[in-house]
């Protein structure tokens, strides 16, 4: 059961919750970039989107999905991403800059209040990002505000398990094949090792990890609002992937930076149990290395295609 209280300041929340990525931004890019990159393919594929169209994604996080939309584009449409995190925004402008692309840009800008002109996108992207704002229902009728008629909207919300549909079972079996490889090999995945070590070891947060209308089902949650916004839903779709992880540092960085409940658990640690953490669970993953097993980072995202009427 999560025992987090609920947010009681909102506008503090988004300022924190934001400001957490700051120092992470490097290796949350380096892991997402990979972990996502099928989820980022399919996302804009469900949008269809068309040479000269103009796209938003909000709660870009280091602009993966924005810069490969740009790319498609090919500068005859345009992108904006935007989100709150200061150091994620500077690694959506240098990503873009070496990758050359000109028709995109990152604005600092909250979801919940776009301050962007109305009905001026043709599609809106959100990937791993919606439960990050505490009044998704704002924060969808300010996207439905800025859509045209007949726009996209693809959201895409981490998510193990899927509310319904021939996706349970695929994600049951994934998690059964899973055991059974560490029946036979001690192989670790995260990011649910990280997260029940943590757990042992420092309790659960002060303050809420992600927005509370999610609940325990949020891909349930956000498609009832994705409705009740006004949206008709498409189509619905469970993806995962899962990536090795070649060192126990690489192991350590990327869910460290990715995974929110470690995140801050670890900003309001002191230095000193941060590393007795670290050296412990390198002596873990080292452990399971030594033993042929392997380290691995598996992501779900639970994905809902929308129309904007």
């Amino acid at each position: 059961m999560d025992k987090s209280p609920i947010i009681k300041d909102t506008a503090q929340f988004k300022l924190d919750d934001s400001r957490s990525y700051d120092s992470y931004a490097e290796d949350y890019h380096r892991c997402v970039g990979r972990l996502c990159e099928p989820f980022v393919r399919q996302m804009v594929t469900l949008a269809h989107l068309k040479q000269g169209q103009r796209v938003l994604d909000v709660g870009t996080g280091t602009g993966i999905v924005a810069n490969y939309a740009a790319k498609l584009l090919d500068n005859s449409g345009s992108v904006v991403g935007i989100d709150l995190s200061e150091g994620m925004l500077k690694i959506c402008a240098s990503t873009a800059k070496k990758e050359e692309l000109t028709n995109v840009q990152f604005l600092r800008m909250d979801t919940e209040n776009l301050a962007l002109p109305a009905e001026s996108f043709d599609s809106v992207f959100s990937m791993n990002a919606i439960d990050h704002f505490p009044d998704a229902a704002q924060a969808l009728k300010e996207i439905y505000r800025c859509l045209k008629p007949g726009g996209h909207l693809v959201v895409a919300i981490g998510c193990r398990i899927p509310p319904w549909g021939g996706g349970r079972l695929k994600a049951y079996c994934v998690g059964i094949n899973r055991k059974v490889k560490q029946y036979f090999q001690p192989h670790i995945y995260a990011p649910n090792f990280i997260l029940n070590f943590m757990h042992r070891h420092l309790g659960h947060l002060p303050a809420p990890p992600h927005s509370s209308w999610g609940g325990a089902n949020p891909g349930k949650n956000i498609f009832t609002l994705i409705k009740v916004a006004g949206f008709d839903i498409k189509g619905v779709s469970w993806r995962h992937n899962m990536i090795p992880i070649q060192s126990t540092e690489e192991f350590w960085n990327s869910q460290t930076a990715i995974v929110t409940e470690v995140r801050k658990r670890l900003i309001n640690a002191d230095p000193d149990t941060t590393n007795s953490l670290y050296l412990e669970f390198k002596n873990l993953a080292d452990t399971a290395l030594s033993r042929g097993g392997r380290l691995y980072y598996c992501g779900a995202v639970f994905m809902i295609c929308a129309i904007r009427k």
